[in-house]
């Protein structure tokens, strides 16, 4: 079983599935997101060749 199951699962679920402490699982999940982020902005800045400065200012413009 994996937490892919489990799509309603909380943090301690998480880290009791693990055999980890719950703030352990809230640590990973929290890296995971950030490097989720890091390779999205990366791969969409390449792709539209601009720098991570422009694509702020476009995420920006488009939040407004």
């Amino acid at each position: 079983m994996g937490q892919r199951y489990l799509p309603t699962a909380t943090v301690a679920e998480i880290g009791a599935f693990y055999g980890v402490h719950g703030a352990t699982a809230a640590r990973w999940i929290a890296q995971i997101r950030q490097t989720l982020l890091d390779r999205t902005r990366r791969a969409v800045g390449e792709a539209l060749r601009v720098t991570g400065t422009e694509l702020d200012s476009a995420m920006a413009r488009a939040a407004d």
